[in-house]
């Protein structure tokens, strides 16, 4: 691997994990600057990773690509990062794992070297160069980016951030590897939200009801996941590779008029109207999980033939989300509309605006004709 393209696969496998998804979308401008390489090289770079089956690219808006990680040798998406909740050094809580990620390059260094004990470990300009602690390695291949905490032998092919890196080398779960990194690097996991209460659980259950995993919100607007843990019981810290669905997924398979907001909370205020739809039957609210952005096209058949509105939150990346959606959408339900909350209450989202505005203001704001004729708001 050139060294162009190392820097291209590391930027992104950061971008990722700052992301905590590996699939986005990432300027040509952003990338030269993460990267310090020039446009032609990059491209050649790009080409490179995705004949070696490192990533998928495809042109987005304006210069932006989206990008997919795959697992090397396999062609499979690689795994989302998960989102752990922590404090920063300011004490405020953040979402996602924000502590692993403010980690200074020395922190990033002690780890690597306390796990590295054994290996042939140099310095290099971007941080460290080490003998591979995964496969027979007798010249260094294993490229660390100390700023970062990312990681890339180009031996093996095997790559990611530290707690991959520690996953990997001590074969534990994401939980315990967690622990571990705090623990050799002096961060208290006691003040990590994330081992707090959460303020609110979001459940998601597959078809016949069946929980598949948790997104749990915590005071600060954090957000983790969970998974349950099908042999040890319990819940696992992360989404592994469980199956991703719309909220409230069971409820909808019978409906046939549903609302589509971006984010669990909104989804439970409109769920809590009891709205009728024209059938007699209850409108269902949902949402897709982990936020703006992340709408998957599988989801859209789960609303096929469906009468659909989708109420975005008003600002860039939540109007962007609903035209995703409906994109997505147009082929499939019976019918799709977007719905934009009035601009003159300058509020962000439809739980603002059900409460400066009034419960009944739904009905105006989508329209008294999508709505049964006996459509009524619970007190």
């Amino acid at each position: 691997m050139s060294a162009s393209d190392l820097k291209l696969y590391l930027a992104l496998l950061h971008e990722a994990q700052r992301t905590t998804s590996t699939e986005f979308r990432l300027s040509g401008d952003r990338l030269k600057e993460m990267t310090a390489i020039s446009k032609g090289s990059g491209t050649l770079a790009r080409r490179r990773l995705a004949a070696r089956g490192l990533v998928t690219c495809k042109r987005g808006l304006g210069n932006a690509y989206i990008y997919k990680l795959l697992v090397p040798n396999s062609g499979e998406p690689m795994q989302n990062f998960h989102r752990v909740e922590a404090q920063n050094k300011s004490g405020r809580p953040q979402s996602g794992a924000s502590w692993i990620r403010d980690l200074t390059p020395e922190q990033y260094e002690h780890y690597y070297r306390t796990r590295l004990e054994g290996e042939l470990v140099t310095e290099t300009k971007n941080g460290l160069s080490a003998t591979c602690p995964f496969h027979c390695d007798t010249s260094p291949s294993l490229s660390i980016a100390t700023r970062t905490g990312v990681w890339k032998c180009h031996g093996c092919d095997k790559g990611g951030g530290v707690i991959q890196f520690e996953q990997a080398i001590q074969e534990v779960n994401a939980a315990t590897a967690v622990r571990n990194i705090a623990e050799i690097v002096g961060v208290n996991l006691s003040q990590v939200a994330r081992w707090r209460e959460p303020e609110k659980e979001y459940t998601y259950c597959d078809e016949g009801g069946e929980v598949l995993f948790e997104v749990l919100r915590y005071p600060g607007k954090g957000f983790s996941v969970r998974r349950p843990d099908l042999d040890g019981g319990g819940w696992l810290p992360d989404i592994g590779d469980t199956r991703r669905v719309l909220y409230h997924l069971p409820q909808i398979r019978d409906a046939s008029q549903v609302i589509v907001t971006e984010g669990e909370k909104d989804a439970e205020t409109i769920t809590d109207l009891h709205l009728l739809a024209r059938d007699g039957s209850e409108v269902i609210c949902t949402t897709s999980p982990f936020g703006a952005g992340k709408w998957r096209d599988e989801y859209s058949e789960s609303l096929r033939d469906k009468d659909v509105v989708v109420i975005p939150d008003m600002d860039e990346h939540g109007l962007q989300h609903a035209e995703q959606v409906c994109r997505s959408l147009l082929s499939i339900a019976a019918t799709v509309r977007q719905v934009n909350l009035p601009p003159e209450h300058g509020v962000k989202d439809i739980s603002d605006y059900l409460q400066k505005v009034g419960e009944a203001s739904v009905l105006e704001l989508i329209g008294v004709e999508w709505f049964g004729v006996e459509t009524f708001i619970e007190a």
